[in-house]
Order: structure tokens, then C-alpha cells, then sequence
């Protein structure tokens, strides 16, 4: 009876240490899989933004070049006005890029791109919540 009882406690201790093994396994695997979103995601947004820093840097010369033209051609029919002219053009440009950019942080459209990953982990961990009261 004794030595049945111990085997049973046995049984029972290996039972929950593989339980509990394959638990630690499933969240380490879910926990990889979050960093490399993350790895993958960070990699996309420093190309992103060397791509954008590049393009920032080629539409700045373009506009100078562009206004020079401009300031040139019309130098002689307007004078120093065509200056105050674009000076207002490039100020409402930039105001208009700049309330853009709110918005679109303020629609939170960066989010689902962010904070996937994250959300089917909080899923995932909420429905074994769920199945272990049940």
C-alpha cells in the first residue's frame, strides 16, 4: 500500500513537471517569436528612415534649385515680392506636413503595425486563463 501510494506521488510530480515543462516551452517559443517581429520590425523602420532621410535630403535640393529658377525668372516683372511669395508657398507646405503627421499619429494608424505581436501574446495568455478556471 505504502510503496503504491509513492508511486503514485511519483507519477503525479513527473506528470506536473512535464506540465509545467511544456508550458515554459510554449511561452519561450511564443516570447522568440515576439523578439524576432520586433528584430524584423526595427529593421524595417531604420530603412524606412534612412530611405525617408535620403529622400528628405534629394526634395530639399530640388526645391532650392527649383526656387533659385523661379526668383530668377520672375526677378524682373516682381521683384523682391516673388520672395515673400514663396517664403508663404514653403510655410504652408510645411504647416500642412506637419498637421498631417498629427493625424496620423493621432488616428493611431501606427499602432496595429506596433503592437500585433503583443496582442496575440495577451490572446494567448488570456485564453489559457481562461480554459485553466474552467
Amino acid at each position: 500500500m505504502n510503496a503504491s501510494l509513492t508511486m503514485l506521488m511519483i507519477g503525479l510530480t513527473v506528470g506536473l513537471l512535464l506540465i509545467s515543462k511544456n508550458r515554459f516551452a510554449g511561452f519561450l517559443s511564443k516570447l522568440e517569436r515576439v523578439v524576432l517581429a520586433w528584430a524584423k520590425l526595427r529593421t524595417r523602420l531604420l530603412k524606412l528612415f534612412f530611405v525617408l532621410i535620403l529622400a528628405i535630403l534629394s526634395a530639399w535640393f530640388a526645391i532650392a534649385y527649383g526656387t533659385v529658377l523661379i526668383v530668377y525668372l520672375t526677378w524682373e516683372s516682381l521683384g523682391w515680392k516673388i520672395l515673400c511669395i514663396l517664403t508663404l508657398v514653403f510655410t504652408a507646405g510645411a504647416l500642412s506636413l506637419f498637421y498631417y503627421a498629427c493625424s496620423i499619429l493621432r488616428l493611431s494608424l501606427l499602432t496595429p503595425l506596433l503592437m500585433r505581436d503583443t496582442l496575440e501574446v495577451e490572446q494567448d495568455r488570456s485564453r489559457r486563463s481562461a480554459s485553466r478556471r474552467e
